[in-house]
């Protein structure tokens, strides 16, 4: 083990990892987590619905990350990487 990610409460959900390395993960508290190779956080995003997150992350082949929300259950997007617009999509 190399390192050890604490998200305080559990992280459910499954792992992603994009091209770069970044690893992409959904937390108990309708949190998307994006963390870097070494382990520091690269960046968090939270639904503003409170949903929380039921499926993914998953990186598309456009490079957007997706993930499905207890609330819409259909599936959205919230951005890329480099240019992250806020929860966006089904609803």
């Amino acid at each position: 083990m190399k390192w050890i990610f604490n998200t305080g409460p559990v992280a459910i959900q499954s792992v992603e990892v994009g091209p770069d390395g970044t690893i992409y993960f959904g937390s108990s508290v309708n949190k998307i987590y994006a963390v870097n190779p070494d382990g520091t956080l690269k960046w968090t995003i939270t639904d503003p619905s409170g949903a929380q997150v039921g499926a993914g992350p998953d990186v598309g082949p456009d490079g957007k990350i997706y993930a499905v929300t207890e609330d819409a259950g259909l599936p959205e997007w919230f951005g890329r990487d480099d240019d992250l617009t806020g929860w966006a999509g089904a609803r």
